[in-house]
């Protein structure tokens, strides 16, 4: 891929990541178990790893590997990542009550592709 593709990709990646890891944190921080060990740091490296798994795949398997464009990669991308980011924070994070992990989930997620919209249609 030419060097143009991956400096946008990487743009958009840390734009995702500055709007989706302080949402989940603000979210979850009073949400964790009260014996959990470095709770702060194990919720930043949830947020950051849960965004880094899925974004890379959503882009890269839904949108080159399987070719699927349009609103199609727009409404698997964002289940996908509604989904098992729930999954990654529930599992490593253990929020009370659980279904907080669904919240924050689509909270993040909801608000960086509503930004990353509103941004595409400034640049385009």
């Amino acid at each position: 891929m030419p060097l143009k593709i991956w400096l946008m990709y990487f743009a958009v990646l840390g734009g995702t990541l500055l709007l989706e890891v302080p949402t989940v944190y603000l979210m979850l921080r009073r949400r964790l178990p009260p014996d959990m060990t470095l709770p702060r740091l194990r919720l930043l490296l949830a947020a950051f790893g849960a965004t880094l798994f899925t974004h890379p795949f959503i882009h890269f398997v839904f949108l080159r590997g399987m070719h699927i464009t349009g609103w199609k990669f727009h409404l698997l991308g964002e289940i996908f990542a509604y989904i098992v980011e729930t999954i990654i924070f529930y599992v490593i994070l253990r929020p009370r009550p659980a279904r907080w992990a669904i919240y924050s989930s689509f909270a993040a997620n909801t608000l960086s592709y509503v930004c990353g919209l509103i941004v595409f249609k400034l640049i385009i």
